[in-house]
């Protein structure tokens, strides 16, 4: 359940590597344009729930365009990344980083949420971060921590990436961090070292739809040796 799940849902089967290079010559383009997507698998109009393009500022319309099923993204190097969003019921207005080399926006699906974010680099690469990434000082890392409801996501747990001259990749993913509500990211201190908080399900009724108020438990995520650890406590 959970596999199929999460392979359908924005078909993030492969999201690490979904629009890196291939060994086929692929053309280059101008402008984003979904109708030059490759085809999509027919899904059953049940599981089709968007009615309408995901929302975009006009001034990123030779970089982004969006219809009701796909959006569609320009790579720096002139290639088409391309994104199946028919099974999110709601996704955000990519925002643009400020050397315009990443694009992100939430999304929220049926039985899954998460955060799209795209490294528009060489031909482009595609992940889902779960939550909102938040880069380090020097932005060569970013991580994002998030769990879910129903534990579909693509991310369960804290992940860090690196990013490279062209490309990103995962340095690790650590899934057994305590069940609790609201992760969050607080703060990166320097480039190994990560603050982050949560809320424990004792102090968040059911039924709790702000968290703004409530008392939060402290975590830093470290890097010890060769390895990332997170433990309880307040500041790196």
């Amino acid at each position: 359940m959970h596999a199929s799940v999460k392979c359908l849902l924005l078909t993030l089967c492969a999201v690490a590597t979904l629009g890196t290079a291939s060994a086929q010559t692929k053309p280059r383009f101008d402008r984003a344009d979904p109708e030059k997507c490759p085809a999509m698998r027919p899904l059953p109009s049940s599981q089709i729930v968007r009615s309408k393009p995901i929302p975009l500022h006009k001034s990123v319309a030779r970089l982004a365009k969006s219809t009701r099923d796909r959006l569609a993204v320009l790579s720096l190097a002139g290639e088409m990344i391309c994104v199946d969003i028919r099974p999110a019921i709601d996704a955000g207005n990519p925002v643009f980083s400020a050397d315009w080399r990443f694009t992100s926006f939430a999304w929220r699906g049926v039985e899954a949420d998460g955060y799209i974010l795209i490294d528009r680099s060489g031909t482009g690469q595609l992940i889902d971060t779960g939550g909102q990434p938040i880069f380090s000082p020097s932005r060569q890392r970013f991580a994002a921590v998030h769990q879910s409801e129903t534990a579909f996501s693509a991310l369960e747990g804290l992940g860090i990436w690196q990013v490279g001259p062209t490309g990103t990749r995962l340095l690790t993913m650590l899934n057994d961090i305590p069940e609790m509500v609201d992760w969050k990211i607080d703060k990166w201190v320097g480039e190994e070292c990560i603050e982050m908080s949560a809320i424990p399900f004792s102090r968040a009724p059911a039924g709790t739809v702000t968290y703004a108020n409530l008392q939060r438990d402290k975590f830093v995520a470290q890097l010890s040796g060769s390895r990332w650890r997170v433990a309880r406590d307040n500041t790196c």
